[in-house]
Order: structure tokens, then sequence, then C-alpha cells
């Protein structure tokens, strides 16, 4: 292990400049599964964007951990859950305005469309004996914009918890021979 110490401010700035692009990789995947609910295919693409996010982050680490002597599994996975606490925010609170100011029911309104298709009453069935359809759409239609926010925030930090742990895994760099040698005999390979 190294015996510099970890630069936890520049950590934190890489944390944050990290987290604005992955939170615009989930709050796309977001949009795109709002609207898959009329066109199948935006589900896909919301899909690919929220697995890119997770390359995207295993990127930024293993590309950080290249060049900072000591990037630990533990502070790879402490830059990553940081990355993913700035990008919750930013996703949550793109939800929040989408909810608040753009979706005017829409949503509410796709999903009772759905669930008065057959096979989806099927699945609803399978999935929840006993309930029906019209009470889970009841539901959903009291809850207010703050509720669903925060159902959503509470999603999202879940997500980030798993997305920091799979991404500080997968992150791992070996150090860079070439450097190694270099530095210890003084003259580049």
């Amino acid at each position: 292990m190294s015996n510099e110490a970890f630069n936890y401010a520049a950590a934190r700035s890489l944390a944050a400049r990290s987290g604005l692009y992955v939170g615009v990789l989930w709050t796309g995947s977001f949009l795109c599964s709002i609207f898959s609910l009329d066109h199948l295919v935006l589900g896909y693409v919301g899909n690919l964007l929220a697995l890119f996010s997770l390359f995207t982050l295993v990127a930024i680490l293993r590309n950080h951990g290249r060049r900072t002597p000591g990037f630990t599994f533990l502070r790879r996975w402490w830059v990553a859950w940081n990355t993913c606490m700035y990008a919750s925010l930013l996703t949550t609170f793109c939800q929040y305005l989408y909810f608040r100011f753009l979706d005017g029911g829409r949503m509410m309104q796709s999903l009772a469309a759905m669930l008065e298709k057959p096979e989806y009453q099927e699945v609803l069935q399978a999935v929840s004996p006993g309930i029906d359809p019209s009470e889970t759409i009841s539901a959903l239609s009291t809850m207010t914009v703050g509720s669903m926010v925060a159902s959503l925030l509470t999603f999202n930090l879940l997500a980030s918890l798993l997305a920091s742990v799979v991404a500080a895994i997968f992150s791992a760099t070996r150090p860079d021979v070439k450097q190694e040698n270099s530095n210890s005999t003084g003259k580049p390979l």
C-alpha cells in the first residue's frame, strides 16, 4: 500500500463531475422508461442508458485508479458511492420537475390503459393474487408528487448502493508495470 495520503478533496471533485455525467444518463434512462409506455423501443434505449452509466462509472474509476497510487477497494467504493449520490440527487430533481410540470397525469393514464389489457391483468394476478387491478390504479392515482418523488428517491438510493458496489468491484486496476519499473531502476523500459 502506498504511504501517500488519499486526496479526498480531489476525489470529491471527481465524484461531483462524474455524478453529473452519470446523472444525465440516469435521467435519460428515466425519461425513456416513462415514454416507453407509449413506444416500446424507448424502454430498451432506457435500459441501455442505465447499463452504459455503469460502464461509464467503472471507466472513470479505472482511469482515476491508474493515476492514483493506493486506490483501494474502499476508496474506489467511496468515490463510486459519492458519484452515485450526486447522480441520484440530480436524477430525483429531474424526476420531480417532470412529474410536477410535464406529466399532468399522463403516466397514470398510460398505466391504467396498460392494466386494462387482459395479459397484464393475468400477470398482476399471478404476482399478487387477490388484488384487483382497479384498486392498484386507484392507489397509484392518489399518490401526490411529493410521495412519488420520495419513493423514487428511495429507489435511486438503493440503485446507487448497488451500482457503487458493482463499480468498485469491477474497477480494480493493476499498477502500471512500465511506470513501476522506470521508477525503481531510474531509467525507462
